[in-house]
């Protein structure tokens, strides 16, 4: 099964139109972390080939629902993960908790930061325009990102054109309509059309410029360069 599945990526990985461009980051699961593309290892041919910053999912689910927040599971590997990302030349770490309800009792204020800690949130699409523009626009906050959810790639590319200051970060609205069957050309035009939709949206309202040749992933790599994250 999991054979398969990296089938799959790797076809997506692979395509031409899925490069540094307009796709800013890939966020690997552990399995396809230590796997291999066309003999490189997977973040070495991300980086290397593509341009594109590679992440590692560490967080291992989430505890049940407690006013209003659902935090992680213990992460009782998480040395060793974090050090085999660093041999596998992963840049950075995905983790998460997930806010249910709008409850202050579970959210843990902005303004208690440090000067130096900065948050990166990954929030459902609003249905009111513009939600999140004053957390975009919180000096805390490095990055708001949208996720598709349950959005059709159609519908979550429209609602992410009414919000300004904010990136996708999609994975099954990208993916939509990509199978097994599709001919080289079928699914390297169908993938293209995907990533030049959501490319689209997320770079409206944001400040964008590609530098001429990749240099060694760091923070303004991603903060305020490309468009696009994918997850």
């Amino acid at each position: 099964m999991l054979d398969q599945i990296h089938k799959m990526r790797t076809r997506i990985m692979t395509s031409p139109s899925f490069n540094g461009d307009r796709v800013i980051g890939a966020i690997l699961f552990e399995d396809t972390m230590k796997r291999t593309i066309k003999g490189d290892r997977t973040a070495d041919y991300l980086w290397r080939e593509k341009g594109i910053v590679p992440f590692l999912k560490v967080d291992k689910g989430l505890e049940p629902e407690k006013d209003g927040v659902q935090l992680m599971k213990p992460i009782a590997d998480l040395e060793e993960t974090c050090d085999a990302a660093v041999a596998h030349n992963v840049f950075g770490t995905k983790m998460r908790s997930v806010i249910n309800r709008a409850n202050l009792s579970g959210i843990k204020k902005l303004k208690k930061l440090r000067g130096d800690q900065k948050l990166m949130f990954k929030l459902t699409l609003p249905d009111v325009d513009d939600l999140y523009k004053t957390l975009v626009a919180h000096p805390s906050v490095a990055r708001v990102v949208a996720l598709s959810g349950g959005y059709s790639r159609a519908e979550a590319v429209f609602k992410l054109t009414l919000q300004h200051g904010i990136i996708a970060s999609f994975s099954r609205a990208l993916t939509e309509g990509l199978t097994k069957d599709l001919s080289q050309v079928e699914f390297d035009e169908m993938l293209d059309n995907s990533i030049g939709d959501i490319f689209d949206a997320s770079k409206k309202a944001i400040s964008y410029s590609i530098p001429a040749e990749p240099k060694e992933p760091h923070e303004s790599s991603f903060h305020n360069k490309f468009p696009l994250l994918h997850a």
